[in-house]
């Protein structure tokens, strides 16, 4: 079997890919029920069949790109450093800013759900539960000793049965029941890079035949690995590399997108074009933001996911 080859220089179809989830993200946490009312709810609901995929994909690329080699302490400084010293950072600046906002309720009531590792804005969650599957993962495979794609077929058996007997409403958010469907995502994505070509072809069909047979977010799945598969294979086409994505979701909510959102139905946009002005806007904003970060204090980039 040939696991798939990559160049050593950064992925930049993964980059792309990475972009167009954090869009998807964005169109699912800027929907507000208040705000545009049930006569557009089936259309966002239709709107989730792909956007919903977005979290398992996030899942799934940190899978490919995971690397097992290391050891268990130096994984876990460095991921700590990258992954919970942001959510963190996050959290409580969210935290103060509802609590300057809506009082020192709201400011409580985040500074739980940071404890919680729910996180101070409903993204932050995939931060800690990132970082917690992460190490689990490699102590797995040290298990199992070099046989990595057999440690992570198994966790992948697994994980399915284990979603399966754990059914959820949604397909993101946080809570143990969807962290163990992320568990899907995250060796899908070891497969994907550490078994043969023939491996991504072949989840894909059990994704869509568990699916559309008993759970509905192993077809949300199947997306999630189709848009993967095509972004892989558009590396070539992408002459360089594609940074931002990940302060696209730290920054998108709970401030700016509603923030646009509201200057948006001032100036008269309601309904379809208020919704999809504020996704577009929310985006550019957050790459301007990450653009000037960049530029004047690059320092902070170790903050963004990057």
């Amino acid at each position: 079997m040939n696991s798939m080859r990559l160049p050593s220089k950064r992925v930049t179809g993964l980059d792309a890919y990475r972009h167009l989830l954090a869009i998807f993200v964005i169109t699912i946490h800027t929907w507000s029920a208040s705000r545009y009312g049930p006569d557009l709810r089936e259309g966002y609901d239709n709107i989730l069949q792909v956007t919903g995929c977005a979290v398992f994909g996030f899942f799934l690329v940190s899978g490919f790109l995971f690397k097992p080699e290391a050891s268990l302490k130096e994984i876990a400084a460095r991921k700590a450093s990258r992954l919970l010293v942001p959510y963190l950072l996050f959290s409580l600046a969210y935290a103060v800013v509802s609590g300057v906002v809506f009082g020192s309720g709201e400011f409580l009531n985040r500074i739980i759900n940071t404890v919680l590792l729910r996180g101070g804005a409903m993204q932050l969650y995939f931060l800690p539960e990132l970082y917690v599957i992460e190490l689990l993962a490699l102590f797995a495979f040290k298990l199992f000793g070099s046989r990595t794609s057999v440690a992570a077929s198994t966790i992948l058996i697994v994980a399915l049965f284990a979603t399966l007997a754990t059914p959820t409403p949604y397909t993101t958010g946080p809570g143990w029941k969807l962290a163990i469907f992320y568990v899907v995502g995250f060796v899908t994505g070891v497969l994907c890079r550490r078994t043969s070509d023939a491996t991504p072809a072949i989840l894909l069909v059990l994704f869509l035949l568990v699916g559309a047979l008993v759970d509905y977010r192993f077809a949300v799945a199947a997306v999630a690995l189709v848009l993967f598969q095509l972004f892989i294979r558009t590396t070539r086409l992408v002459p360089t590399s594609l940074p931002g994505s990940g302060a696209v979701y730290l920054l998108h909510t709970p401030i700016l997108n509603f923030s646009i959102s509201v200057a948006l139905s001032n100036f008269g946009f309601q309904g379809w074009s208020n919704y999809w002005m504020t996704v577009l806007l929310t985006y550019l904003v957050c790459i301007a933001v990450f653009a000037a970060l960049s530029r004047y204090a690059p320092s902070t980039q170790k903050y963004l996911l990057e």
